[in-house]
């Protein structure tokens, strides 16, 4: 449906920094130096290039592009669920604003209300 539907797609994309593919791809594998255990299939990639995977058992897989990876999600849904409920997930991995409640707090406030703010229509 999002491959078919590019104005849904681009708020996905703008939201949630997630670029549904037109086409399945070949997971990035670092010019021969990545390995993954369970085949999949490349469906989307975030905007500083990061993979999202579709894995043959139906779950999901991420590649970051700075080195992090594993599963995300049990099934699409899920996957769909958190980046919507979550959106730019991977700005929330950096370890040091988890030592401080307050500052984690702080943070996500300020990341909430930032694309809340570029949003064109309105967020809850």
């Amino acid at each position: 449906m999002l491959r078919e539907d590019s104005d849904l797609s681009d708020i996905l994309c703008d939201v949630c920094d997630v670029e549904i593919l037109r086409e399945f791809k070949t997971p990035e594998d670092e010019f021969g130096h990545l390995t993954y255990n369970i085949s999949g299939k490349t469906f989307a990639r975030s905007g500083d290039r990061s993979e999202y995977i579709l894995l043959e058992d139906g779950s999901i897989g991420f590649w970051g592009s700075e080195g992090a990876c594993g599963r995300i999600a049990e099934n699409l849904q899920d996957f769909f669920e958190f980046v919507i409920i979550c959106p730019y997930w991977e700005d929330y991995l950096d370890v040091d604003k988890y030592q401080d409640p307050e500052e984690l707090e702080r943070f996500a406030k300020e990341v909430y209300e930032n694309y809340a703010d570029s949003a064109d229509f309105d967020l809850p």
